[in-house]
């Protein structure tokens, strides 16, 4: 186990980096927003619609800050001036980056078997399709990961760029994970009481797919679930519940790939995951996860949730997710099963209407970008 040695030394900076100056939320109650989730009229047999999208929508940065604080506080959100702060880190933020060149395009990444994220160098140019990428919620997710300090936020920003060139999860295609997606195995359905899109993960029905695709099966899903936040909340995040019921260590992934990909879930995906729910885990599932806990910063440690099935859990979840996105297994009244022929022909659908956006923000901005870049 000698990689894992190896990982642990490369990441015990990049962990010290992102140990925050700012209190612990954890021990401070969170705030429900207001939100009516009956009035959007939410089917739990086709993941949610991408109905609020911050590049349409009159988007209040300042309105989404004090409801982001209400959900997520700490000591310091409990301050009028914290906003202020907030919104000055990430407006410091968008000026570096938009001090980059832009170019129109970069020549293709290689697609590595590994992320190997320590390998990542910041990237020196932004694409067009990055630029888009970086859009205020997104700055934030790193200012809030690296202690709202704007250069070392952006710094992280740009290794993800570079992640993401080797991935391009923004654009891979429903039919590309649909071997992985096709027999339940990860999929999204409503929302928590929270406002954040509630993906399940059922590790039992993995296919007979390579073990690669089945990771860009899980970048689709979280891609997918974060495009559908709804921001007017105050809340840009997913939560996750892994069904662990009938798995077993015997079917556990090589230790490097479970170790690589939790480390993308926290470099690349930072501060998108509010909780992870793993339910009825296996006899001996703990020497594995004290050696993920050896390479991932213990801020997300805590969000890692194991319980097993009964009263105390359908009571915990009832408390958090609305009994109709709640399956019944899990002490709700969905239905655990669904029609998955009608789940995919909406998922695609869904995709081509995000990809036309992006295309049209790219063709809206293009000229102002370039011609920006050559006036440097």
């Amino acid at each position: 186990m000698d990689f894992i040695k190896t990982l642990k030394k490369k990441t015990e900076a990049k962990i010290a980096d992102i140990k925050s100056d700012f209190s612990n939320s954890s021990t401070l109650p969170k705030c429900k927003p207001n939100f009516d989730y009956k009035s959007l009229n939410i089917s739990t047999d086709i993941g949610p619609h991408m109905t609020e999208y911050i590049y349409e929508m009159d988007f209040d940065l300042r309105d989404f800050l004090k409801k982001y604080n209400l959900i997520y506080p700490c000591t310091e959100s409990q301050s009028n001036s914290f906003v202020d702060f907030q919104i000055s880190s990430l407006t410091s933020m968008r000026k570096l980056l938009l001090d980059m060149p832009v170019v129109e395009n970069v020549s293709e990444a290689t697609k590595t078997k590994r992320s190997k994220l320590h390998s990542h160098q910041p990237v020196k140019e932004l694409t067009l399709e990055e630029l888009y990428y970086c859009n205020d919620l997104v700055l934030f997710r790193f200012l809030r990961t690296y202690d709202y300090k704007p250069e070392k936020s952006l710094n992280a920003l740009l290794k993800t760029l570079a992640w993401r060139r080797t991935r391009d999860p923004m654009r891979l295609k429903p039919e590309v994970v649909h071997p992985v997606l096709y027999k339940n195995l990860l999929y999204r359905r409503g929302f928590d009481y929270y406002a954040s899109p509630i993906i399940y993960f059922r590790p039992i029905n993995e296919t007979d797919a390579t073990l690669e695709l089945h990771v860009l099966g899980l970048y689709y899903v979280l891609e997918r679930a974060l495009q559908t936040c709804l921001i007017s909340q105050g809340n840009d995040k997913v939560y996750v519940i892994v069904d662990l019921k009938d798995w077993s260590l015997s079917r556990l992934p090589p230790m490097e790939l479970v170790i690589e990909t939790a480390r993308a879930l926290v470099d690349h995906y930072t501060e998108t995951i509010d909780e992870i729910l793993f339910v009825d885990p296996p006899p001996l599932i703990d020497p594995v996860y004290q050696m993920v806990k050896c390479v991932i910063p213990a801020s997300t440690t805590k969000k890692l949730v194991f319980k097993s099935r009964g009263p105390k859990l359908f009571e915990y979840l009832r408390s958090r997710i609305p009994p109709c996105f709640l399956e019944k297994s899990l002490g709700g009244s969905c239905e655990p099963e669904m029609d998955f022929q009608d789940y995919w022909k909406v998922e695609e659908s869904q995709f081509e209407l995000f990809q036309n956006k992006i295309d049209e923000w790219i063709r809206e901005n293009k000229s102002k970008y370039l011609k920006r870049n050559s006036e440097l």
